[in-house]
């Protein structure tokens, strides 16, 4: 009894929604909660971010490329997308869950100057979706900090 106590991995308490890698029929990628990336098993060209409650019926879809920093934003390029219900050939977005604080770009240009107002001063490096669900696949959880530095 002695040896299985102390043999045991007891990983600390993680909020399943960071844990969950999707089902059969899909691949998810957690974001900052209530934030996920998703897309269809039957091999969708593009990732949809939602949010996972109700209260937030909110959606990006035609996710190219995304990116969470460290002071908890979710930063996204889209292509085929849609901002403010309308669809767009191309848009880029700022997400800052604890502010339920969402912005959209048109012209990637007025995102960095967005981004420069708000004391970023290096875009931010965006990543294929595809790579980090290979990533959260083998871990788990997503360290966006390791992923950031694989570039």
């Amino acid at each position: 009894m002695l040896c299985q106590s102390a043999c045991t991995d007891k990983q600390p308490d993680v909020d399943e929604f960071y844990t969950q890698k999707g089902g059969f029929d899909f691949a998810r990628i957690p974001l900052i909660k209530p934030y996920e990336a998703v897309v269809p098993a039957t091999g969708n060209e593009y990732w949809l971010i939602h949010s996972v409650t109700d209260t937030l019926l909110f959606s990006i879809p035609g996710v190219k490329q995304l990116s969470v920093s460290d002071n908890k934003m979710i930063f996204v390029h889209g292509v085929n997308t849609a901002i403010n219900y309308q669809n767009v050939k191309e848009g880029w977005f700022v997400l800052m869950p604890a502010k339920n604080l969402v912005k959209a770009f048109l012209k990637h240009e007025n995102y960095l100057n967005w981004l420069h107002d708000h004391g970023i001063e290096k875009e931010p490096h965006l990543i294929d979706p595809d790579n980090i669900y290979r990533y959260f696949k083998n871990h788990d959880t997503i360290d966006w900090q390791e992923i950031n530095k694989r570039r």
